[in-house]
């Protein structure tokens, strides 16, 4: 469903942040997935929860766009 929002310009600490984690990627990979790892393991598990009560307590069981996947949780953990 089309709702018309405009997308805002990124934030300098967002900006910052995305320069961050370029250049953590290129010096300490392995730094850089762990990162990964924690934040896809925080939105797909506690993150989810969360939306779920969220959706529940005050946007009448709608359905977020940042909470549909693809395939099935299991899968894709």
């Amino acid at each position: 469903m089309e709702q018309d929002h405009t997308i805002p310009e990124p934030s300098a600490a967002g900006t910052a942040c995305a320069s961050y984690l370029e250049e953590l990627c290129e010096k300490d990979p392995q730094a850089f997935i762990c990162h990964f790892y924690n934040v896809y393991f925080a939105h797909t598990a506690g993150g989810r929860m969360i939306g779920k009560k969220v959706v529940e307590k005050i946007l009448n069981k709608k359905e977020l766009e940042f909470y549909k996947w693809e395939s099935t949780m299991c899968q894709l953990l």
